[in-house]
């Protein structure tokens, strides 16, 4: 097993331990990382099929990177006025805390997640169609970060 670890350096050992045999055999370098985003977004994924339910429209695209714990990310969206958002920032496996923080297009905080866990969810209903901003920060992981995917859903 020691041999199978040198190979993936870059992953962390918690990830691989979670890993099977079988998938340590088929792993390469660009798979393994996206093995963690992959993570992330099954994270999300049981939320994002009740918010379907409750008749929410889930947006396609997402954003996703890897950050350092203590590390933010900010990421600029348009939102439209009237419509009601969920916003859910989720970690992969070497998370333990994301938070997540919604601004407007004047810096006034209009939402935020105030838990400690892996996955951040912010409700909000803006007053009027604009620019938002949208900060993921990796509040606590494993030493050598975690990735995040960022995704919302909307009605």
């Amino acid at each position: 097993m020691k041999t199978i670890f040198s190979k993936f350096p870059f992953l962390s050992s918690r990830t691989l331990k979670c890993m099977t045999a079988a998938m340590l055999v088929t792993v390469i370098p660009w798979q393994a990382s996206m093995a963690s985003v992959q993570g992330a977004r099954i994270t999300a994924a049981s939320l994002f099929l009740k918010l379907k339910e409750n008749g929410y429209e889930l947006r396609d695209f997402f954003s996703s990177g890897l950050l350092r714990r203590g590390q933010s990310v900010v990421i600029a969206t348009t939102l439209s006025a009237g419509n009601d958002y969920t916003l859910v920032a989720a970690g992969c496996e070497d998370a333990y805390d994301v938070d997540l923080t919604v601004y407007d297009e004047n810096g006034n905080r209009v939402g935020a997640d105030g838990d400690t866990s892996d996955l951040a969810v912010v409700s909000v209903t803006p007053k009027w169609s604009g620019t938002y901003y949208i900060k993921v920060t990796m509040y606590n992981s494993t030493s050598n970060g975690a990735h995040y995917v960022l995704q919302y859903a909307f009605k």
